[in-house]
């Protein structure tokens, strides 16, 4: 093969790889939520947990808050416990909420999006702002530094039931805490 074709097919590959990367890039950034996966618009907003279950979705729910981060491998592990989770409370006042800890990374918003994706993470988004975190550690059993993956269950009346609540992975013990909230 003579070297002129040889740099126009490598040329080309480059330019479809360039092209899909820059398309999976556009996509995500475009992606608004959908039915099953829901992002809450004004997270900025949202400053406190009570903040949080005080918004007319959460009203009279109990709502199970993970806080997790696109780059936390326990997260990632901890996903896929959720399905029979979600399976159990499908039919009751349950919400799951992911909060995800803010990320300054360039392209940080398309990997979130990407990865609730990825995960199949129905439920409520938003990435937490710095006064969110701030107020976050603040509460009494909050460890200064929230590391994640990190549980919070609130109950219906919009209190905070367990500050530090059991992992998906620990069914049996989150089970009971959540059908004590129902």
């Amino acid at each position: 093969m003579n070297r002129s074709i040889y740099l126009k097919m490598i040329g080309l590959i480059l330019f479809g790889t360039v092209l899909i990367i820059v398309g999976k890039y556009y996509y995500d950034k475009t992606f608004k939520g959908n039915e099953n996966i829901k992002l809450i618009s004004n997270g900025e907003k949202i400053k406190t947990l009570e903040d949080l279950s005080e918004m007319k979705e959460f009203r009279n729910k109990v709502l199970y808050i993970d806080i997790w981060h696109t780059a936390c491998g326990g997260c990632f592990q901890e996903f896929k416990y959720v399905p029979e989770l979600k399976e159990k409370y499908k039919n009751q006042n349950v919400e799951f909420i992911y909060i995800s800890l803010n990320d300054a990374r360039f392209n940080a918003k398309q990997k979130w999006k990407s990865m609730m994706k990825k995960f199949n993470l129905n439920g409520y988004h938003f990435v937490m702002s710095s006064e969110f975190y701030n107020n976050l550690k603040n509460y009494n059993g909050m460890e200064k530094i929230i590391g994640t993956p990190h549980y919070i269950l609130i109950n219906k009346k919009g209190r905070i039931s367990r500050i530090n609540a059991a992992r998906p992975s620990m069914k049996n013990e989150l089970f009971k805490q959540i059908d004590k909230l129902l």
